[in-house]
């Protein structure tokens, strides 16, 4: 059976517990954050294959991190730069499950942004329960 290909068309992930940030050497929590996919991304860039002959499915996405209570405090204090989500690209790839869905892990690049260097930020993408 060949690879049967999907296009993502939505993620919306809160993450309540947020992370801890340092800007101008002083240690900050960043409050929730979200991710969603990138606007900007041109259509269908975000795309999966799930290939049932090896029972793996695989997923592409292109995403935008926005740390919002972090913006609208960073805001408040008057600093001028760039608060704009920042964008990332999550690979992963899982085991299609008995019930046809998938249980995916993988890891997520970030791009440079006005806060963070690239790099400076790691994310993982980790196996539901």
């Amino acid at each position: 059976m060949p690879s049967l290909e999907f296009t993502v068309r939505d993620v919306d992930v809160t993450i309540p517990e947020g992370i801890p940030v340092e800007i101008c050497g002083q240690r900050l929590h960043s409050g929730p954050l979200r991710i969603t996919l990138d606007e900007a991304a041109p259509a269908g860039s975000s795309r999966g294959a799930l290939d049932y002959d090896a029972n793996i499915a695989r997923a592409h996405f292109l995403i935008q991190l926005d740390l919002p209570a972090l913006r609208s405090a960073l805001e408040d204090a008057g600093f001028g730069v760039d608060l704009s989500p920042v964008r990332g690209e999550i690979r992963c790839v899982g085991a299609i499950l008995p019930d046809h869905s998938f249980s995916l892990r993988g890891s997520c690049r970030l791009a440079s942004h006005a806060l963070f260097h690239a790099g400076a930020l790691e994310a993982q993408v980790l196996t539901g329960t």
